[in-house]
């Protein structure tokens, strides 16, 4: 079960982040770094130029011991997602039927070294306000998936445009299990060793399912290996709890609660067109009309790549995680 998480949540520490890092056997995200090679010399100049980029690392420090295991991952297999999300900046600049979010966007985002840290680097303390970096991010990622067939893991669906997401994808499965919604990161690593069979046998189960959508199968054997797994996972959560829920020593407290977890089949251009009824939407309620490029855009045909041709009818399976209730 390999996945793609979005640097918003590691930042936030929201729950898609929690249970991506304890499910997922590599977890890769976007990570917002020198433009020029990196390394320890690039680091170190960005942090002393950028005050907000030094509070962003600071953010991550809970995560260190998941990096320092090659839990989570700013590449796979050679290839790091920066470059979808600039393919999707540079597509929004220049396809007429993504003109409706050009205003949104910012041009310039990627040509100045200290601006792209500093802007990334407030968004994601902030926790994803600008569209114009968080929208080309999310459709990066998504490519970034749909090229080396990983899973997407995302939040429970909110705004609008997460909503029309969710609407454009088809359901696969959904599960209810326990998961650390707060730990830092040694006690997710303890968490993973008590649960290593349980969550064998899950991302399995997971990887099978997969498989069988990308290639069309028969899925109903691998829902039903995913269920018995799941419950599985959820009678060795309970019997090692007290051990997953110690705390270790000067680590926060931890704390554990059920989440759903809803595979849903996406179409690779789910974040623009989303973006796209949101922006209309938006437009609907203010009562800006639209401006001949959007009027061009909209006889144009319906279907929108991410970025390049190969993507066009490509899926993805994505990962909706909600928490259930209260944690106990």
């Amino acid at each position: 079960m390999l996945v793609t998480l979005s640097p918003y949540h590691l930042t936030t520490r929201e729950p898609p982040a929690m249970a991506a890092l304890l499910l997922g056997e590599k977890v890769v995200t976007m990570m917002p770094a020198p433009l020029s090679d990196f390394g320890q010399s690039e680091l170190h100049a960005a942090v002393r130029t950028s005050p907000r980029y030094m509070r962003f690392i600071e953010s991550w420090s809970w995560s260190l011991p998941l990096w320092r295991e090659g839990v989570i991952a700013s590449s796979w297999d050679g290839d790091d997602p920066g470059a979808d999300v600039r393919d999707v900046c540079r597509a929004i600049d220049e396809r007429p039927e993504l003109s409706p979010l050009r205003p949104l966007m910012r041009r310039a985002l990627f040509e100045d070294q200290r601006e792209y840290l500093d802007l990334l680097a407030a968004d994601l303390l902030k926790g994803g306000p600008d569209p114009g970096i968080s929208v080309p991010m999310a459709a990066g990622l998504d490519r970034f998936a749909m090229r080396h067939r990983l899973m997407v893991v995302r939040s429970d669906a909110v705004s609008v445009a997460q909503r029309a997401e969710v609407r454009g994808g088809s359901r696969l499965f959904a599960l209810a299990i326990p998961i650390l919604l707060q730990a830092g990161g040694e006690s997710v690593l303890r968490a993973r060793e008590l649960l290593e069979q349980e969550l064998l046998d899950f991302r399995g189960a997971m990887k099978g399912l997969a498989r069988a959508v990308e290639t069309d199968a028969e899925r109903q054997p691998d829902l039903v290996r995913l269920q018995r797994s799941a419950a599985g996972y959820c009678a060795g959560f309970e019997r090692n709890r007290a051990e997953i829920c110690s705390v270790p020593r000067d680590e926060e407290r931890v704390i554990d609660g059920f989440v759903t977890i809803t595979g849903i089949l996406m179409p690779s251009d789910t974040v623009l067109k989303a973006s796209l009824a949101a922006v209309r939407l938006l437009g609907a309620v203010t009562g800006v009309r639209s401006s001949p490029d959007e009027a061009e855009a909209e006889a144009e045909p319906a279907t929108l790549p991410v970025v390049r041709d190969e993507m066009v009818g490509r899926r993805f399976v994505s990962l909706v995680v909600k928490v259930m209730g209260r944690s106990r």
